[in-house]
């Protein structure tokens, strides 16, 4: 690719792909710490408490930051490959983490923790998924 290229390739481009990867990585490695955490308390017997839920909903805030500045690109042109698919695991990604914190409110046991922990695995393995998906738009 030439110079003259690259640079009107840029200068299309919205949006700076290195801050939205760091971003997501944040994200993940959030999650990553929640759902070790949530596993560490399954093992100790731990029911699920106030404060596994007021993080439960940070997160849940934060992945619907995500999802919505995935949206805004889509909206502003940027397509994955999978476009179908990619929707779909946007879906899932916004209601894995309070589906699972509903869950673990209705079971007051060790397992209720348990499904926070699983939520949580689930959902980073939908951003790993999204962030692949992502990569085939150049991005």
């Amino acid at each position: 690719m030439r110079r003259s290229d690259r640079r009107s390739a840029d200068r299309e481009r919205r949006y700076d792909p290195a801050v939205v990867s760091a971003l997501t990585a944040g994200l993940m490695l959030l999650v990553a710490a929640y759902g070790i955490a949530a596993l560490v308390l399954t093992a100790m017997g731990r029911a699920p408490r106030e404060y596994l839920v007021i993080a439960s909903m940070v997160l849940s805030a934060l992945v619907v930051v995500m999802v919505a500045i995935a949206a805004g690109l889509l909206v502003a042109g940027e397509r994955p490959d999978e476009l179908g698919t990619f929707v779909g695991y946007l879906v899932v990604a916004v209601v894995v983490l309070p589906l699972g914190t509903l869950w673990a409110l209705t079971e007051r046991s060790r397992w209720g923790t348990g499904v926070l922990a699983v939520a949580c695995f689930t959902l980073l393995v939908v951003m790993v998924r999204l962030q692949d998906l992502w990569s085939t738009t150049g991005g």
